[in-house]
């Protein structure tokens, strides 16, 4: 974008996107979702594929939540929590920027009734136990509140997120 702002998409009641190919902080953005508290975009930034959650800095509730959730991920570091990127205001928006997992939600294999093995479930059950021990060892612990299956991503073999 070079000076002039861009026009915004309407993408749902009270709720609008830039234009796929827009550039925020120098990320080329594509729309992705519309998330509960925030427009979600894939960005590319120096070859590499981010997910950026905007949330309008007028937004009173949502902007401590947003901000809370960056002081969250900086802090953690698992393999099976996302990477944290980095924060910035722009454009009259907040931006919390991770790193993207390509993958499929857990929901998706439970809507298809494709067969998983006992091992498979098993590991997919032990590798949840890890995370939410890494989370619970936290100082102070950690507690997810939002444990559903849309919310956990299997990637890179069998590997959730």
């Amino acid at each position: 974008m070079t000076g002039q702002q861009e026009e915004r998409a309407v993408i749902g009641p009270g709720r609008t996107a830039y234009p796929n190919g827009t550039i925020i902080h120098g990320y080329t953005i594509t729309f992705l979702a519309l998330g509960g508290m925030s427009v979600v975009y894939r960005g590319i930034k120096d070859g590499k594929v981010y997910a950026l959650k905007e949330v309008p800095e007028t937004n009173t509730k949502e902007v401590p939540a947003l901000i809370s959730e960056k002081n969250l991920l900086e802090r953690l570091d698992h393999p099976g929590v996302l990477d944290y990127e980095t924060f910035f205001n722009e454009r009259g928006y907040y931006y919390l920027v991770t790193e993207l997992v390509e993958g499929r939600p857990l929901s998706d294999f439970l809507k298809s009734g494709e067969p998983n093995s006992p091992a498979t479930v098993v590991d997919w059950g032990l590798q949840l136990c890890h995370i939410f021990h890494y989370l619970h060892q936290q100082n102070p612990p950690v507690i997810y509140r939002d444990l559903k299956s849309e919310n956990i991503l299997l990637h890179d073999d069998n590997q959730l997120k």
